[in-house]
């Protein structure tokens, strides 16, 4: 029988239940401790970049619009009208937003009431069709960034004269800035209320008048011309589109200063435009056909040219209105401006009186003496002066005999 031997040492092994790991096992927790740290880190970097990007666009903006922190303050003091601002040279239709609020430009501005801005960077906005609308910032006070357009160098014209006493804006709605189809528009509708404009008779006639034979006439050339049988003319009025002929038209307000004013005239800063108009004569064979022949008012440069004031509004297209057309001074202008070639040709003669009449009938003008008696009479009609009495035709002027039936008409005057 076996016996266990007494010196014998037990040893127990204490081994876990759990089923030991497999290599691939231990490499996924490896794994994904790994995964949580990178995910916390993803998540940190995105918090950063975030907050960068958004103190980007910040300094980003302050930048832009040229705001330093004490101009952003609202509750920074202005000097005496930093923030002041008056407009000029806008259209009675066009509309403007400050800082996307609407206001009534063209009250503000024939009212000669200022804007005031709020502090730091403001957004101006105008639009008065067809002319290119403006979209600017300006701020109070001012700063170099500042876009909208200023009027630099004041006048007596403009609404203040003192810089000082705020700025004035510049809307830009002149005619001078409109494109070349445009201004083609307008001047063909300015034509046409020309055509329909009804003068008093007593002053001024644009109805068609007869020439019978023998009647003078100037041509396209400045050439006299005899009518071999009747005819018909009509005074007409049409814009001027001829830089030739362009008026040296004094800049509101500075009389010494002149721009040559071909169709319209420079406004005054918050009034109506001018037009340059001309009246000419137009030849008919018959009272309704198409006229063979034109000729100017008279043989002198300028002679039948004036300037108007118009109204001009848009609502889709234009509209134009006078306001209101000065007849008299018209007709008396008309038959000043013809008398320049009888001063120039016979500079010795004493000339005085003046030329009357119905320019479109003719325009009579008597010479007077020293001793202040009636002398030389003269006739302008279509264009030609021509010699009435006796003493005109001993000052031995270029002008030919009038005919029967100009006589007849310088007898009526």
């Amino acid at each position: 029988m076996d016996t266990m031997d007494t010196n014998d040492t037990a040893e127990l092994e204490i081994s876990s239940l759990r089923a030991e790991a497999t290599p691939r096992e231990k490499i996924d927790k490896a794994g994904r401790n790994s995964s949580s740290g990178n995910i916390i880190q993803r998540r940190v970097g995105a918090a950063l970049s975030v907050l960068a990007v958004a103190l980007i666009v910040v300094f980003a903006w302050r930048e832009a619009s040229g705001a330093s922190s004490s101009i952003l303050n609202t509750n920074t003091t202005l000097a005496p009208n930093a923030g002041t601002v008056y407009l000029e040279y806008g259209a009675p239709w066009g509309r403007a937003w400050l800082n996307g609020e609407s206001l009534n430009a063209w009250q503000t501005e024939s009212n000669w009431q200022a804007l005031q801005l709020r502090v730091g960077l403001n957004h101006f906005v105008y639009v008065a069709p067809p002319f290119p609308p403006l979209r600017c910032t300006i701020s109070a006070p001012a700063s170099p960034n500042d876009t909208c357009p200023l009027i630099t160098h004041f006048s007596a014209g403009d609404v203040i004269e003192d810089p000082s006493l705020g700025r004035i804006l510049n809307l830009h709605a002149t005619l001078n800035r409109l494109s070349p189809a445009q201004l083609h528009a307008l001047i063909k509708t300015t034509d046409d209320a020309l055509s329909t404009l009804q003068p008093p008779s007593e002053v001024f006639s644009l109805a068609p008048i007869t020439l019978e034979p023998g009647d003078h006439y100037l041509d396209a050339s400045n050439h006299i011309q005899v009518a071999s049988h009747i005819l018909y003319a009509a005074l007409t009025l049409q814009v001027n589109t001829n830089p030739g002929r362009a008026i040296p038209e004094p800049l509101p307000y500075t009389p010494s200063a002149t721009i040559p004013c071909v169709s319209f005239c420079p406004p005054t800063p918050t009034g109506d435009p001018l037009v340059h108009f001309v009246a000419t004569w137009r030849y008919f064979s018959a009272p309704r056909a198409a006229p063979f022949a034109e000729g100017a008012f008279a043989a002198t440069h300028l002679a039948g040219d004036a300037v108007e004031s118009i109204m001009v509004r848009w609502n889709g297209r234009w509209q134009v209105s006078f306001i209101p057309f000065t007849w008299q001074a018209y007709a008396d202008s008309l038959c000043a401006q013809a008398l320049v070639p009888l001063s120039q040709q016979q500079r010795d003669f004493p000339f005085g009186g003046a030329a009357v009449g119905i320019p479109s009938m003719g325009c009579l003008f008597t010479a007077t003496t020293d001793s202040g008696r009636p002398g030389a009479i003269f006739l302008l009609r279509c264009g030609v002066w021509t010699a009435v009495n006796a003493a005109a035709r001993q000052m031995a002027l270029p002008f030919p005999d009038a005919s029967p039936h100009e006589l007849a008409i310088a007898a009526n005057e």
